[in-house]
């Protein structure tokens, strides 16, 4: 859809801070013939922007006030992922740790080699990056709320791998599978937040999920 911007005081928003997009007039003048009473859709979506843009903090929070609780809730997903993420790289110096899943060395100790480390901490990673993407297709089609159930549920599945791993190689599957809904997690609160919450509350909510993000980073460390 081809769109060019106004920035003549005309096309300023009520405040005069922000031009406004408009679109080409031929498309405009297709949308009319296409959509019944275009006219007064477009009138009323005007006066909903207009509306939600002089919106106070107050009237958001009574008029959304389940989308924010929703919103926060999501967020504190986000407080124990750091502490999950880095627990694992902590066991490495055991020595429990080390003869179950490392190789023993001629004089009779144990270590887990530097390829397996790397491969450990780097799997998580790499199931993460599949996680954000397949949790953006499937809130798209599936929406928020039933993708979050649906990665949570899969929190506590996974989890058992790692839990009752056998050897190295079941450990390491372990740590793919459980980056699928970290990386879940990861995406959908900030968008949640981005796309559900009115203007007035989108910087708080925003605000909030970086704010987990840093519980959960100090929860690493």
């Amino acid at each position: 859809m081809e769109k060019e911007r106004n920035i003549s005081p005309e096309g300023q928003g009520s405040q005069g801070i922000e031009p406004a997009v408009r679109l080409d007039n031929e498309v405009l003048v297709k949308m009319a013939q296409d959509i019944d009473n275009f006219t007064t859709l477009t009138h009323d979506a005007h006066r909903a922007t207009e509306f939600e843009r002089n919106m106070t903090l107050g009237q958001a929070i009574r008029l959304y006030s389940k989308a924010t609780a929703f919103s926060m809730i999501l967020s504190l997903s986000l407080v124990m992922e750091g502490y999950d993420t880095s627990l694992l790289g902590s066991f490495f110096g055991y020595p429990a740790f080390q003869k179950k899943f490392g190789y023993e060395y001629s004089h009779g100790s144990y270590q887990l080699s530097a390829s397996w480390q790397s491969g450990l901490q780097n799997g998580v990673q790499v199931g993460e990056i599949v996680g954000l993407w397949l949790a953006g297709a499937a809130a798209e089609r599936y929406g928020y709320k039933k993708t979050m159930l649906a990665n949570l549920v899969l929190m506590v599945g996974v989890v058992f791998i790692m839990f009752f791993a056998q050897n190295i190689g079941m450990l390491m599957a372990g740590e793919v599978l459980c980056g699928l809904p970290w990386g879940a997690f990861q995406t959908l609160t900030t968008t949640y937040a981005a796309d559900i919450g009115p203007l007035a509350l989108r910087p708080y909510l925003t605000t909030f999920v970086n704010m987990c993000v840093s519980e959960n980073i100090e929860a690493g460390f």
